[in-house]
């Protein structure tokens, strides 16, 4: 297996959660949205990297399976309610992804936190962002992703209101020798329409998967 698809794997462990939701009931269209969406950063990954995350697996017959998967998962959802926002957006971003469109994707109006982390050196890397919309879920998030990357600087957060980036506040020192103190950060509150639960953003021209993504850049 190739060494970025191998690496690659540990960054969606929420997927067989997913799946045992959706197990226990198909009709749960929150965790089908957010199981489409693990699938679409998947899918950009291996086309972007030309790995599949699966040793024995063919990369145009992985890509191929997870967006015929994701498809069903959104269109499962809009058969249910036809406006979600989420199945609506993300079905888009799925065809874009799929057929390598260059996206320029208009400004919405939702509100979320942005938590974002650097890895580029040079020319090539990976960067990991977080979109949520309540500071709880964010500290609690965060507290795991600290842990993962041992306390590594450099996180920064983003407050969007209303579709329009507030100032970039950086994280360093909340995270200090290993120990984590939120009160050292204030996190603003949101205001206006927060960002569904499993509904891809949009800002500055960017897209950005609610939850954890992992981006590549060669």
């Amino acid at each position: 297996m190739d060494e970025a698809a191998e690496d690659a794997k540990e960054y969606w462990p929420g997927e067989p959660w997913l799946r045992a939701a959706l197990d226990a009931d198909r009709g749960d269209r929150v965790a089908a949205n957010l199981l489409a969406a693990r699938l679409v950063q998947q899918i950009d990954f291996m086309q972007q990297t030309d790995s599949a995350l699966d040793e024995d697996d063919d990369v145009d017959e992985a890509v191929a399976a997870r967006g015929d998967e994701a498809a069903e998962l959104y269109g499962r959802v809009l058969a249910a309610d036809p406006d979600d926002p989420g199945a609506r957006t993300g079905l888009a971003v799925l065809r874009e992804v799929v057929e390598a469109e260059d996206a320029d994707p208009k400004a919405d109006a939702y509100s979320y936190y942005l938590v974002q982390l650097d890895s580029v050196s040079g020319s090539s890397g990976f960067y990991e962002e977080l979109v949520v919309t309540d500071a709880d879920e964010l500290r609690w998030a965060c507290d795991h992703w600290f842990r993962r990357v041992d306390g590594q600087q450099g996180f920064t957060l983003v407050p969007v209101v209303s579709g329009e980036r507030g100032s970039l506040i950086s994280l360093d020192a909340v995270c200090v020798d290993g120990a984590t103190d939120w009160g050292a950060v204030a996190i603003p509150p949101l205001g206006g329409e927060l960002l569904p639960v499993g509904c891809p953003a949009s800002s500055d021209g960017l897209r950005y998967h609610y939850g954890y993504t992992l981006n590549i850049c060669l």
